[in-house]
């Protein structure tokens, strides 16, 4: 096994030995380098986020001696998000190539590096960015183990969960600083896009994705009998992700689940006023901690600027507690879009004036039949027809077009701790668009990244939890950097067309009688026809003939 200094994040269980090689010539293939402004684009991201400062405030607060190095943390972090600016696969190998293989004095300026950097053999460069890299990564690591490579025994987990417990407190401070890194670097580039008026809120619709760990998971009864020899997973702080658990297509899945928030219009009618990149940034275990994990990015993206304008969550998150997520939100003043569960449909609060219907205060009068009308909805929208659903849908217009006359009379309540409304009346039709453009702008994106990211983690030599939500960050940069760019270009496109086209269909020309002759002279649909062998015009079908052929 290969443990030398180069190569000491690569994937070294029992399973990967044997291909190691393989993937060192893979990844040592040769790439085109660089272009300066890429670098230097990569670099003022870096400063404007202020990620550098926080990475010595941060070294000085655990007792780390802050010493000048031949590579920084702040030239290395610029390294790696330039070469997702670049598309290329984020790899140390390829950090190594970018650093010590045409390395112009344009480069060296554009990263700051002194002009002796090049005495350094590329095998001293490696270790220097691995150096680099984990010093980065360790301030901000909430998942420290004793190894990453090679799988541990169940007994050596236990010890590492039992050091883990003893320092918990330290733990979820790294565990914040790595979310404060990760939305100062978005902050910075949505601020350095000027995509958005500064002085108004930012919309956003927040929902997770799926992120693979590259490697087989242990689920809990396989490790619950695991005796204290026996290996768990390469990756043991990932889960399990359920695909379509209740379907016919159940997949289970290994790895973790980002939460992301993705820009979108304030206003329905333009959404495509703004560009769908993600501001918002905060990794956890699958199908657990969701809502709270939103909270805590939400609560960042409000503190920037202006604070929050919409936001448009799933179902799932109004199935959680509300004093998780909702009533912060709504305490913010934030204009709240939101689908139900079915469980969640029809009367959730009451109160001495009114009573709160699918999200909405309405009058104590409302009929019973208006207020079941989003729960039968429901009912029919599952395994029904199309036919059927599309019934149901226009007899729920109706009801909440004659919900509005009771909403009016009612005035929204402020004594309930508890808050589950939203800010339109649910479907309808302000509702709708708000909601579908949400939709839409998460799926477009997460459609984006799925072409951006390599999900090749076996290849990237580096193991842990918070050194793949690091990787998963860069993608996310750098999947936003391409839609900035297609964003920008199709601003400068005119939107409306110039050019004429020509109609469907000619005109019917009149029939031609049989006793005509095919030579007479006719009205030709082209204006003229030269003739090359005579020179002159012609308006007869015989002489166009003769003269193309």
């Amino acid at each position: 096994m290969n443990n030398s200094a180069i190569n000491m994040t690569i994937n070294n269980s029992d399973a990967f030995t044997a291909v190691n090689d393989r993937f060192l010539q893979l990844d040592s293939r040769p790439h085109a380098p660089i272009p300066t402004a890429t670098l230097q684009e990569a670099m003022a991201l870096v400063d404007a986020s202020g990620v550098a400062d926080l990475f010595v405030e941060w070294a000085t607060e655990d007792g780390k001696t802050v010493r000048a190095t031949r590579l920084s943390a702040r030239q290395v972090l610029a390294v790696w998000i330039a070469l997702e600016l670049a598309q290329r696969e984020s790899t140390i190998s390829n950090v190594t190539s970018a650093l010590s293989e045409h390395l112009t004095p344009a480069r060296r300026r554009a990263l700051g590096l002194t002009d002796d950097f090049l005495k350094h053999s590329r095998e001293q460069v490696a270790r220097m960015v691995r150096r680099a890299t984990v010093a980065l990564t360790d301030l901000m690591d909430a998942f420290p183990t004793s190894t990453r490579g090679r799988r541990l025994t169940k007994g050596e987990w236990d010890g590492v969960l039992a050091e883990r417990a003893s320092i918990s407190v330290e733990l979820e401070q790294r565990r914040k600083r790595f979310l404060a890194f990760a939305n100062r670097l978005l902050e910075a580039q949505h601020k350095i896009a000027a995509v958005s008026d500064s002085q108004q809120g930012v919309s956003v619709v927040v929902d997770s994705r799926f992120r693979s760990a590259g490697v087989r998971g242990v689920g809990q009864r396989r490790m619950d009998a695991l005796g204290d020899t026996g290996r768990v997973s390469l990756e043991p702080d990932a889960g399990f992700w359920v695909q379509d658990p209740t379907g016919a297509d159940r997949q289970a899945r290994y790895g973790w689940e980002d939460e992301l928030a993705v820009l979108i219009s304030s206003d329905p009618g333009q959404p495509r006023s703004v560009p769908n990149i993600v501001i918002g940034f905060n990794p956890h275990l699958p199908s657990s901690g969701f809502a709270t994990a939103a909270a805590e990015m939400l609560h960042d993206i409000a503190g920037r600027g202006a604070g929050l304008d919409h936001v448009v969550l799933d179902r799932a998150y109004m199935a959680t507690r509300p004093d998780v997520l909702r009533t912060p939100l709504m305490n913010l003043g934030v204009k709240l879009v939101a689908d139900y569960p079915t469980n969640r449909l029809g009367v959730q609060a009451l109160s001495d004036t009114g009573i709160l219907v699918d999200g909405t205060w309405y009058a104590p009068s409302l009929p019973v039949e208006l207020q079941d009308a989003g729960r039968e909805f429901a009912s029919v929208r599952g395994g029904a027809a199309l036919s059927d659903r599309m019934e149901a849908a226009k007899v729920l217009k109706k009801k909440v077009t004659a919900r509005a006359e009771f909403s009016r009379q009612h005035p929204r309540a402020t004594d309930v701790s508890d808050r589950d409304e939203q800010h339109y009346p649910y479907k309808s039709e302000q509702w709708n668009k708000v909601n579908g453009m949400g939709r839409g702008a998460f799926e477009t994106y997460a459609a984006a990244l799925s072409r951006t990211e390599q999900n090749r983690p076996g290849r990237r030599r580096m193991r842990g939890a918070t050194a793949l939500a690091f990787l998963g960050l860069l993608e996310v940069v750098g999947t936003n950097a391409r839609i900035l760019e297609d964003f920008r270009a199709a601003q400068q496109r005119p939107r409306t067309r110039t050019v004429v086209l020509p109609p469907l269909a000619p005109a019917a020309a009149p029939p031609v009688s049989r006793e005509s002759s095919d030579c007479r002279p006719k009205q030709l649909r082209q204006p003229v026809l030269m003739c090359p062998a005579v020179g002159k015009t012609s308006s007869s079908p015989c002489k166009k003939r003769e003269a193309g052929n």
